[in-house]
């Protein structure tokens, strides 16, 4: 019995290294695909943050806010995203997913916001279910200057599952895409590809404006 345990351990460990292998090799053709969408003269500027920090704090404060509020939103597990979490996640009230996304994070003097959304291989919005409606991905809804998706969509509304081509207008003077290769359910299948976290950020009284694209 000890040899079966054994082996189904060591069988276990082995589908888990194939599939992260196999999401890290991936994930540089995906960087690639989905870098070239972002305008190059918002690339030049860009916030000193830890892409280890940001992603470990999503997957880690998920859980502290399930164990204080007895809710399940811990949607990331490892490199696995799970769909019912998800939708449970994108529920969560805006000022919540900021301080999940940034506590122990040195911003001093900015104004920061940020926008989590998920892309395919070809660089396409894959949606979340929130559970009325697909939206682009989890952010504040009500500001009109961080797009993520084609056609001026900006975070949080509802996604035409077109091309992803983030940014930050109106004051915001610093821009980053962060991103996480993960292994997400499309349809009937799971697919690996891309987390990203877009942070748009501005010093405090900041006068600067850019508009958005026509």
């Amino acid at each position: 019995i000890k040899m079966l345990i054994k082996k189904k351990r060591g069988q276990i460990f082995s589908i888990d290294l194939v599939f992260a292998v196999m999401i890290f090799l991936i994930a540089v053709a995906l960087f690639y695909v989905n870098f070239k969408y972002i305008p190059e003269q918002r690339v030049e500027r860009r916030l000193d943050i830890d892409p280890n920090f940001l992603f470990q704090n999503i997957e880690e404060n998920t859980k502290i806010y399930d164990k204080n509020y007895q809710t399940e939103t811990s949607f990331l597990n490892n490199f696995k995203i799970e769909e019912d979490k998800l939708t449970n996640f994108s529920k969560i009230k805006y000022e919540y997913f900021k301080n999940m996304l940034f506590q122990n994070i040195l911003v001093t003097g900015l104004e920061v916001d940020a926008c989590l959304y998920f892309t395919n291989k070809s660089g396409f919005i894959v949606p979340i279910d929130n559970g009325m409606e697909n939206i682009t991905g989890v952010g504040n809804s009500t500001n009109e200057y961080i797009l993520v998706e084609s056609d001026n969509i900006n975070c949080g509304k509802k996604s035409q599952s077109s091309i992803a081509i983030p940014n930050c207008y109106g004051n915001y003077e610093l821009t980053r895409l962060f991103f996480k290769p993960v292994l997400r359910k499309s349809g009937e299948i799971n697919e690996i590809m891309l987390m990203n976290v877009l942070v748009c950020a501005r010093q405090k009284g900041s006068n600067l404006f850019l508009p958005k694209p026509e």
